[in-house]
C-alpha cells in the first residue's frame, strides 16, 4: 500500500474572510490529500494571488467582505463579493496563471436557493467544475468533492 498523497503538488487558494475557519480544512487538504493552501482574506488579496500564481483549486466563500472582515468594515457589501470573484475568474479576467476553468469548491452558508443556483450557473461555466457545500461543514464532504473536482 503507498503512501503517496493523491493530489502532492497540487496548490489550492482558499478565498475566506474568517481565518480562524480555514485551518482545519488547511490540515485536511495538506495532510491527507498532499495540497499546499494558500489563504486570502480580501478581495484584493485573492484577485492579486490568482493573478501572480497558478492554482490548481480555488475554494471560496461567497458572502465575504470585499475589503476584509466583516466586522471591520461595517459596510453591507460583503454579501456578494465571493460570487463576484468567481465571475471575474471564470471570465478570465485575472490572467492566464490560474486557468479560467480552475475546479471551484464553494463553502458557504447561503440559504436562498437562487443563490445556490446563480453560484452553479457561475461557477459550472463550459469547460469548468463548481461544487457547492453549505456551512457548517463536516470535514468528509470537503475531502468527497475535492476528489470529484480532480476526477
Amino acid at each position: 500500500m503507498s503512501d503517496a498523497l493523491p493530489y502532492q503538488g497540487k496548490t489550492a487558494l482558499y478565498f475566506e474572510d474568517q481565518p480562524e475557519r480555514v485551518e482545519a480544512i488547511k490540515d485536511l487538504l495538506h495532510y491527507k490529500l498532499g495540497i499546499e493552501l494558500q489563504m486570502a482574506v480580501t478581495l484584493k488579496e485573492a484577485s492579486k494571488l490568482v493573478m501572480e500564481r497558478k492554482f490548481d483549486l480555488v475554494i471560496l466563500d461567497i458572502r465575504i467582505q470585499a475589503d476584509g472582515p466583516k466586522e471591520q468594515s461595517g459596510t453591507e457589501d460583503w454579501a456578494r463579493s465571493g460570487l463576484h470573484f468567481l465571475k471575474e475568474l471564470r471570465d478570465g479576467k485575472f490572467g492566464e496563471r490560474t486557468p479560467k476553468d480552475v475546479p471551484v469548491l464553494v463553502i458557504t452558508c447561503v440559504v436562498n436557493t437562487s443563490d445556490v443556483d446563480a453560484i452553479l450557473e457561475i461557477g459550472n461555466s463550459p469547460g469548468a467544475r463548481c461544487l457547492y457545500i453549505a456551512k457548517p461543514t463536516k470535514l468528509d464532504p470537503v475531502v468527497e468533492a475535492v476528489h470529484k473536482l480532480f476526477a
